[in-house]
């Protein structure tokens, strides 16, 4: 079952949701990206974030669908049934949901060569 953006049933994960590249809350980065920029326009979180008055944006935005999976995460609705639902792609809403997402940072790994074989390293 699909949620309209704004409903209440899955506030429990709230900030504590992040993405799934290790993180616990969301089934994938689209869904962590899409909910960073609702919790940003959320004036009770005290983010001042202005976007221009453009209709098809403010439609892009507000026509994304989502869910809590049996695993517990939030997953939005993937393009391809936003596009199916509506007649049209919401890529100007999605320039600035990337615009706005800053993904979790990703462990670095470094290789160490070691004479003749090589190990990898975390640090």
């Amino acid at each position: 079952m699909w949620h309209v953006p704004g409903s209440t049933s899955a506030e429990l994960l709230g900030s504590q949701a992040a993405c799934s590249s290790g993180e616990p809350g969301f089934a994938n980065c689209r869904s962590a990206a899409w909910w960073t920029l609702r919790e940003l326009l959320d004036p009770a979180n005290g983010w001042e974030i202005a976007l221009p008055a453009d209709d098809l944006l403010t439609g892009d935005l507000t026509a994304v669908k989502w869910r809590v999976t049996s695993a517990g995460r939030i997953q939005v609705e993937s393009k391809e049934e936003i596009r199916k639902r509506l007649g049209r792609s919401t890529d100007h809403g999605d320039a600035v949901i990337q615009a706005f997402y800053d993904p979790p940072p990703v462990e670095e790994t470094h290789i160490v060569w070691y004479e003749d074989d090589y190990r990898i390293s975390p640090f």
